[in-house]
């Protein structure tokens, strides 16, 4: 049978459809490309719910004046992707959390890094923002709804955003390594983020907020107006043109330029990195030493006494190229000042790794969780198995209090059957069984468990050199 030759037309009408048909789902999907900013008497007309008719409206700007409002088919979509996620720990998902504050009387405002996440098009899994209740009552009601353990209070510290935050989760219990998960939720005060003065905000893409009409319109409020296309254009723009004001005892904020810079975005003047390079190189060490661990390592400080030290989460392969990029982009833009001044400050912090629920028992304790009547309703940690006929000791303030040794140095010896499955408990004989079969490891194999051991030995300037070239492939059985 011999096949016709495919006219040459025909295959480039064809191709043509398809390029027209990708680019159009991509302008109707890409926020960039399908928004629309509302004219003002259109913005002076939008409903706000009559309940809350006491409020300032998010758009309306503490003198009176309306913030620019941009509407985008192609941000609902994203927006809605984020919504159907599951908090971590809770079992229920965002919009499950949202629902909670409306039944609870409680208006809600995204703000922040959600919002430009979404913009872009990317998966936004951080969600934090204002509330119009009070948060300790509104704390109450939490508990009554999802447990004790599924809701903190914390001071508000450095950031300034009103006098605590509340925050729905528990970041510790994400048991499922197959499911794409949100973060705890964050609250804070109304009017704590969108009435502070622009000199307290960060960058100006950071400051774009979102209102839920409720007829399936989510609107995006710029404050600045000029936020959506910094985002849009990938650019870094202080929210204040007094940068010196901007930065003024706010050395976290300024340091925060290179956490953006990792994610695709640049100065959009020239003189911004001179700039901030300056700062860098005249702050204060423990500040330094408290972002690389907080917003690099993603870990949280303690920074008394004589040693400083970062506790943090082993590193996936992922948090592994995170961490790699915001070095690389820290060395290419400071330059000498990397290695005067950061580099010295970061190499004298000891990472001491914890499991996920040792991380939140420590960060809660060091940031400084405000007390509960319902603290003792907190539900205990299953004991793992450490060592046959031993269970881990569950005090988290004894949890590797030492400090971390050279990279040389050998790491303990384990049980074949150490545990390394999330599912793994221990039976009546104390020994680790998951859900399908016991854990058995082939001697050639290096388990995830002692390579966490191993590197737990290496100093952290070390764990600043890992890269996807050299990391240790880890195989399973």
């Amino acid at each position: 049978m011999r096949i016709p030759n495919p006219d040459p037309v025909l295959i480039v009408c064809f191709l043509l459809c398809i390029v027209s048909v990708v680019s159009s789902t991509k302008e109707k999907s890409d926020p960039c490309l399908d928004r629309d900013v509302l004219h003002p008497s259109t913005v002076a007309h939008i409903q706000f719910p009559s309940k809350y008719a006491n409020l300032t409206p998010p758009w309306q700007r503490d003198d009176g004046s309306l913030s620019k409002v941009i509407r985008s088919d192609g941000f609902i979509f994203h927006w809605s992707w984020m919504k159907s996620l599951e908090v971590k720990g809770l079992g229920k998902t965002i919009d499950d959390v949202l629902n909670f504050l409306s039944t609870s009387e409680c208006f809600f405002v995204p703000i922040g890094p959600a919002v430009r996440l979404a913009v872009l098009g990317q998966r936004p899994v951080f969600l934090s923002g204002e509330v119009s209740c009070d948060l300790r009552e509104l704390y109450e009601k939490c508990v009554a709804k999802y447990s004790p353990f599924m809701c903190s209070l914390y001071p508000s510290g450095d950031e300034g955003y009103g006098t605590v935050r509340l925050e729905i989760g528990d970041s510790s219990r994400n048991q499922s390594t197959d499911k794409f998960r949100a973060e705890p939720v964050v609250l804070h005060e109304w009017r704590s983020v969108l009435g502070a003065p622009k000199e307290k905000w960060r960058f100006t893409v950071d400051t774009l907020a979102a209102y839920d009409d409720g007829f399936g319109n989510m609107l995006v409020i710029d404050p600045l107006e000029k936020g959506y296309d910094h985002i849009c254009d990938k650019k870094l723009v202080p929210t204040s043109d007094d940068w010196a004001l901007w930065s003024r005892n706010q050395p976290v904020k300024v340091l925060g330029f290179f956490e953006l810079r990792s994610n695709g975005f640049s100065a959009k003047h020239e003189s911004l990195q001179k700039f901030i390079s300056d700062e860098v190189n005249a702050t204060d060490k423990r500040v330094v030493q408290k972002f690389y661990c907080e917003n690099v390592l993603k870990g949280v400080a303690n920074l008394e006494g004589t040693t400083p030290v970062c506790h943090t989460k082993y590193p996936d392969r992922k948090s592994v190229e995170n961490i790699a990029e915001i070095r690389t982009v820290m060395i290419q833009e400071l330059g000498s000042v990397w290695k005067d001044s950061v580099e010295k400050a970061a190499e004298e912090l000891e990472a001491v790794f914890c499991t996920d629920r040792q991380f939140v028992d420590i960060r809660s304790r060091l940031l400084h969780k405000i007390p509960s009547r319902h603290d003792s309703e907190r539900l205990p940690e299953e004991p793992k198995i450490i060592e046959e006929g031993r269970p881990m000791i569950n005090d988290s303030s004894q949890i590797h209090a030492r400090p971390i040794l050279d990279m040389n140095a050998e790491p303990p010896i384990l049980p074949p059957d150490y545990p390394n499955s999330p599912h793994a408990r221990p039976d009546e004989n104390l020994e680790m069984n998951t859900r399908i079969r016991k854990i058995r490891w082939p001697r050639r194999t290096m388990t995830i468990n002692k390579l966490i051991l191993k590197l737990a030995h290496i100093k952290l300037e070390n764990l600043w050199k890992l890269t996807l070239e050299s990391t240790i492939p880890i195989t399973t059985q």
